[in-house]
């Protein structure tokens, strides 16, 4: 059997809180193999308001 070696670990969030749990256990896995977290930012483009205006978004980390 062979072990597999992890070395870097995607996370996409779209700021909810079910993906804040998610980039949490992302996290919890790189630390495991002493890997690199990169979170992808992403947003649902069938939620956009209509009128083509798009949502302003305000970041505040630390996200976790």
């Amino acid at each position: 059997m062979s072990v597999l070696a992890i070395s870097r670990v995607l996370c996409a969030v779209d700021l909810s809180d079910l993906s804040r749990h998610v980039l949490r256990q992302a996290l919890a896995l790189a630390r495991q193999h002493d890997a690199v977290v990169c979170v992808m930012f992403v947003i649902d483009v069938g939620s956009q308001p209509s009128g083509g205006e798009g949502a302003e978004v305000t970041l505040t980390f630390p996200f976790v």
